[in-house]
């Protein structure tokens, strides 16, 4: 199991990980949210059935190292930002024009993948009929237009003791 590094801050474990060369690497602090994905848009930028995703705020992001940006436009007509390795292609960050100081990791990228403890399903009406969907976690047909519900009920089944995404939103 790799290092967790702690921030000293109510003993938070951070949240580190590289794309597959090593050219790029991230330390986080702790997410608002842990799902999965299964919008159009997800599914193409893993090459898989769906994204599992790890939404953090972006002050408490560091990236080292060059990423390339793209920006299109999704399901929904905003903007959105992947951002990739530009030595290996891995996909590293995600950023969704209504969810502005939040970015999306892919936990795949984790140092510890054991880390990753998705909260909630997102855009299920997209989910290829092959993907085992757990439905034990909450669920989403879409992405609902207010992000702020969805990063507290996956807090609430991640770790309660993490301040509620509005107050830390406002605060950052």
């Amino acid at each position: 199991m790799a290092d967790i590094k702690h921030d000293g801050s109510a003993g938070q474990a951070r949240y580190t990980g590289q794309c597959l060369c090593g050219s790029v690497r991230y330390d986080s602090g702790p997410p608002i949210m842990m799902g999965r994905c299964y919008c159009v848009d997800c599914r193409r930028v893993t090459g898989s059935g769906y994204a599992p995703v790890i939404a953090v705020l972006e002050a408490d992001l560091t990236i080292t190292g060059e990423i390339r940006l793209i920006e299109i436009r999704s399901a929904q007509g905003l903007k959105t930002w992947r951002g990739f390795c530009p030595q290996c292609g891995s996909p590293m960050v995600g950023h969704l024009q209504k969810n502005p100081g939040v970015t999306a990791l892919y936990a795949g990228t984790l140092d510890d993948p054991e880390l990753f403890r998705p909260g909630i399903n997102l855009w299920l009406e997209r989910a290829p009929s092959w993907v085992e969907i757990d439905r034990s976690v909450p669920g989403f047909d879409r992405q609902p237009d207010d992000a702020a519900p969805v990063y507290d009920t996956v807090r609430d089944a991640v770790d309660p003791t993490l301040p509620t995404t509005v107050a830390k939103l406002m605060a950052g």
